[in-house]
Order: C-alpha cells, then sequence, then structure tokens
C-alpha cells in the first residue's frame, strides 16, 4: 500500500467488535500517542479511520518486520554483538525522546522494536504507555499498569505493583531486550513466567 504521497505504507487491522473494553482503551491510547509523536526511532502513523467497525492504521513500512521476527526467522540463537549493539542504541534514541516528553513506553522487546530495508530501527506498540505528567502536574511515578505478556521484561517494581514505576522501567526493559536480542529469547524464557502481584 502507498500513501498519499506515495510512501510505501503498512496496514493494521483492529476488530473494534472484537476488543474487551481494556484492549479498546489501549488501541485508543495508542493512536493518540502515535499521532502526537514525531521522532526518527519511532514508528510513524499516517494515518487512523473507522470504517465497518473496524480500525484502520496506516504505519510506516517496515519490510524486516520486527527484531523478533528477525531473532525468529533467521538468528535464533541472537543477533551478534554488533547488530544488537546497533539495534540498542537506536532504541535508546526512540526512549531519549519518549523520556524527555514524561512517557513511559513500558513494552520495549524485540517485538516492539520494529526493521525497515535500510536496517533503520524504531520503536513501536504504544498501547502500554503511560504518561508521567497528567492534568498538567508532573507525577514522579506512575501506580498502574497491567500487562500480562510482557513479564519477562517488566521490572521488579511493576511485577510487585506496590511502589509505583517511573521511566527506569524502560530502562529494564532495554537491559533484558539486550539480553533477548543477544541470546535469541529474554532471561528466563524457559521457565514459568513470572506473576503479577
Amino acid at each position: 500500500a502507498r500513501t498519499a504521497d506515495g510512501r510505501e505504507a503498512a496496514g493494521r487491522l483492529v476488530d473494534l467488535e472484537k476488543q474487551s473494553s481494556r484492549d479498546f482503551g489501549r488501541v485508543t491510547s495508542e493512536v493518540q500517542r502515535m499521532t502526537s509523536l514525531r521522532h526518527a526511532n519511532l514508528c510513524e502513523l499516517h494515518a487512523a479511520f473507522v470504517s465497518r467497525g473496524e480500525l484502520w492504521l496506516v504505519l510506516q513500512l517496515h519490510e524486516a518486520g520486527s527484531c523478533a521476527d528477525i531473532l525468529r526467522l533467521s538468528a535464533p540463537s541472537g543477533l551478534g554483538e554488533r547488530a544488537a549493539l546497533a539495534v540498542v542504541r537506536e532504541a535508546c534514541r526512540a526512549l531519549s525522546y519518549l523520556h524527555s516528553l514524561d512517557l513511559i513506553h513500558r513494552g520495549l522487546k524485540a517485538a516492539a522494536l520494529l526493521v525497515d530495508a535500510a536496517a533503520r530501527v524504531r520503536l513501536s506498540d504504544f498501547g502500554l504507555a503511560g504518561a508521567l505528567v497528567e492534568f498538567g502536574e508532573r507525577r514522579r511515578k506512575r501506580e498502574t499498569f497491567v500487562g500480562a505478556g510482557q513479564v519477562y521484561w517488566l521490572s521488579p517494581e511493576m511485577l510487585e505493583q506496590t511502589a509505583g514505576h517511573d521511566a527506569g522501567v524502560d530502562v529494564w526493559a532495554l537491559g533484558l531486550t539486550a539480553i533477548e536480542l543477544c541470546s535469541g529469547e529474554p532471561p528466563h524464557a524457559g521457565a514459568p513466567p513470572p506473576q503479577l502481584t
């Protein structure tokens, strides 16, 4: 597919009628965040529209897929140190931008890092992102999080859900993602997943 200005694009289709209220809220939040964010290391949302109960997202094309796809299909034992370092560097740039806006991604993992044909890396999947500024007031920490599918990348404070969390959770997830990129899977992937408390 191509955008009106001729750029190649990818599509993502969300059946709104099959979404739980929590999932619908995540999709809505993701669309709102993506329309307001502009950075070379973030996946760009070209357009979003609803047609016949379906939400259509027109996104920047990433021909190589996600880093998780690359690991699964081409490098099951890891990318190698140089390639992993290049991905981590680009992820750091994306996180630095988000954190400068008082946003926490909270969903960083290889599956959220997309790669285009020129090997440029962009962070995607903003459905779990949280703001440290709400109603004009800066908050030191976020208090809530629901992300059961992310447990291997969660920091201890997110697993415990007792003291709140800040941008440090993205740094933790980045470290685990670096291990995932180098080894092909996150730490403890063979063990039973930790439980959210």
